[in-house]
């Protein structure tokens, strides 16, 4: 597998019921692929921009009741995107959002 030599990675995470989550396109694979890698399971996000910074329109996708979520997002500018996924993964039920 490629990823370990892309960045490193930290060791398998001991959060009980884990999900890996993404709320950019451009990080479905790469998150889909960390999941595989620790053996957990991956949820979308789905967001639309109507202008840069702003977010018009965010929902999960798939189910994060009671798990523990790793977001992993490929920039961060204002925050405002990791803010709002954790804001919508939380009130969906999730124990805990941590970004990565």
């Amino acid at each position: 597998m490629l990823l370990p030599s892309l960045f490193p990675l930290p060791e398998n995470p001991s959060l009980e019921n884990l999900t890996f989550a993404s709320p950019e396109h451009r990080r479905y694979s790469s998150c889909r692929v960390l999941a595989k890698y620790f053996q957990h399971r991956f949820r979308d996000l789905y967001k639309h921009r109507s202008k840069p910074n702003e977010i018009a329109k965010m929902a999960l996708v798939g189910d994060c009741e009671k798990r523990n979520v790793i977001l992993l997002d490929d920039i961060v500018d204002t925050g405002g995107t990791l803010c709002k996924a954790a804001q919508i993964i939380m009130e969906n039920g999730a124990k805990s959002v941590r970004a990565w």
